[in-house]
């Protein structure tokens, strides 16, 4: 697909197999949140898989990403993988949404472009057999080469019952999912002097960074996970 392209209806947008778009600006949300932007995309975008249902090979968009109140999701079943061959801008109200398995899969959002990725609101994880995931058990589920401005807000798991705590791990060119014990906020697999100082670093803000129970903010409960647990590692 060339040019401009709109879905102003509020339905969900497939991408097919293989597909490629190609706008000057893709922006999805409220037709109204960037006034003069033409080529908009309201709701979820999801990438179709093959018929036999196999991941497909990596899709690619042609095109600047602002998600401002929608979805982007990599694959519409099992794991895939979406490559954004320009701008990624993601506002606090956006959502991200992967799949994960204790198989070592997980969809994957690549961004290459020149300019940083800018990260911010929710990531939703479903896990399957989410019962074998292992303590440290990790995934990448974002990469740019050009690095990052900002980070995710908060994250959603979806698979059941559980007793590792998920966590995202940000690097210069990488967003991971690990799963850990609680007061591990490094996902080392042990608590110690590396996450009572990211807790302490980071005390009273909001974000990931420090934040132990996952409510959003770095606070006397953090450290206290951290002081509770400190010296052990993950069971």
């Amino acid at each position: 697909v060339e040019g401009s392209f709109s879905s102003m209806d509020g339905s969900n947008t497939s991408l097919a197999p293989n597909s490629a778009l190609e706008a000057d600006e893709v922006n999805i949300g409220e037709p109204d949140a960037l006034p003069g932007v033409v080529d908009t995309i309201e709701g979820v975008v999801q990438l179709a898989r093959s018929d036999r249902g196999e991941p497909l090979i990596a899709p690619v968009i042609h095109a600047n990403i602002v998600n401002i109140y929608g979805r982007i999701s990599p694959a519409s079943d099992g794991e895939g993988e979406l490559e954004v061959r320009s701008a990624l801008t993601l506002h606090e109200n956006a959502e991200l949404s992967v799949s994960v398995s204790a198989l070592g899969d997980a969809d994957l959002l690549t961004v290459v472009d020149p300019e940083p990725a800018r990260l911010a609101g929710t990531v939703s994880v479903e896990v399957a057999d989410i019962g074998s995931i292992q303590p440290s058990d990790s995934f990448v589920i974002v990469q740019s080469d050009s690095g990052f401005i900002g980070s995710f807000d908060a994250i959603e798991v979806d698979g059941g019952e559980r007793s590792l705590v998920p966590r995202l791990i940000q690097s210069a060119t990488t967003v991971s999912l690990v799963f850990t014990c609680e007061g591990d906020v490094s996902g080392d697999g042990a608590v110690d002097l590396a996450d009572l100082n990211a807790v302490l670093g980071n005390f009273g803000f909001e974000g990931n960074a420090g934040d132990t129970n996952g409510d959003g903010i770095v606070d006397l409960a953090d450290l206290n996970a951290v002081l509770a647990a400190f010296g052990q590692a993950c069971p």
